[in-house]
């Protein structure tokens, strides 16, 4: 990379920088005053606040593989739903089996 001696009063006294943002091509987009913007535009034709970067993964591999980092606990998914059916089920079902067991209690009452 060619190294580029900066003549202006800005870049300081011997200072050089690799890269010329005065010949760089520029955004261009609307800002929110409405001027257009003067940061150096990406391959793209805009800069980084403005559509540059990344616009997510376009394979279904990179959209899984997102899809899993994004999965923080899990308490959400299918299976954790399903589970949590299932309990609810387990749990009716003892309470009813504990109203009878106390009912049995009740009606056979030993005495001594």
């Amino acid at each position: 990379m060619e190294k580029i001696k900066m003549d202006k009063p800005h870049a300081g006294e011997g200072k050089t920088c690799f890269f010329s943002f005065m010949n760089a091509s520029q955004c261009g987009a609307k800002t929110r005053k409405g001027h257009p913007c003067k940061s150096p535009a990406m391959k793209n034709g805009r800069c980084r606040m403005h559509g540059g970067k990344s616009t997510g993964p376009k394979t279904p591999e990179g959209i899984e593989r997102i899809r899993a980092a994004h999965l923080t606990h899990g308490n959400y998914t299918q299976q954790a739903a399903a589970d949590k059916r299932e309990f609810r089920e387990l749990m009716k079902l003892l309470n009813e089996n504990m109203k009878e067991v106390e009912g049995l209690i009740q009606n056979t009452k030993i005495s001594i």
